[in-house]
C-alpha cells in the first residue's frame, strides 16, 4: 500500500545552531557534575556528545562564529566558482574558435572577389 501525499510526514530541515547557543550548551556540559548530569543535557537538547567536542574544539581554536543562514556555505562556494571557472574556460576557447573562423571566412571572401573581379569573362 502506498501513502498518498497528504500522509506523508513533512520532511525536517537540519537545525542551524548559532555560535551563543553552542558555546552556552559547551559551558554548561563541562560544568555538568553528578552522574547523568551531561547525559541529561544531551538529551534535553537532542544533541550528541560528538556535537559538543567539536564545538568544545572550536572553541579552544576562536573558530566558532555564527554561520550564514541564508546563501550559500563556503564548500558550495568554492565548487560554484570552481564551476564558472571552467564554464569561462569553456567560452573563452569557442570565443576563440569563432574569431578565427570569422578571419578566416573574411579572408576567403576578400580572395572570392579578388578571383571574381579578375575573372576573363567579366564585364564591366
Amino acid at each position: 500500500m502506498t501513502m498518498s501525499q497528504a500522509d506523508r510526514p513533512a520532511r525536517s530541515s537540519r537545525r542551524r545552531f548559532t555560535a551563543a547557543f553552542k558555546a552556552a550548551v559547551v559551558q554548561e556540559y563541562d560544568a555538568a557534575d553528578g552522574p547523568g548530569a551531561r547525559g541529561a543535557i544531551l538529551r534535553r537538547e537532542g544533541l550528541y556528545d560528538s556535537h559538543v567536542q567539536k564545538w568544545r574544539k572550536a572553541v579552544e581554536e576562536g573558530r566558532l562564529r555564527d554561520t550564514p543562514v541564508a546563501g550559500l556555505t563556503p564548500s558550495r562556494d568554492r565548487s560554484r566558482q570552481a564551476q564558472l571557472e571552467a564554464e569561462n574556460v569553456r567560452l573563452q576557447a569557442e570565443l576563440d574558435m569563432t574569431k578565427s573562423m570569422l578571419e578566416v571566412m573574411g579572408k576567403a571572401h576578400a580572395l572570392l572577389e579578388t578571383v571574381s573581379k579578375s575573372a576573363p569573362g567579366k564585364q564591366q
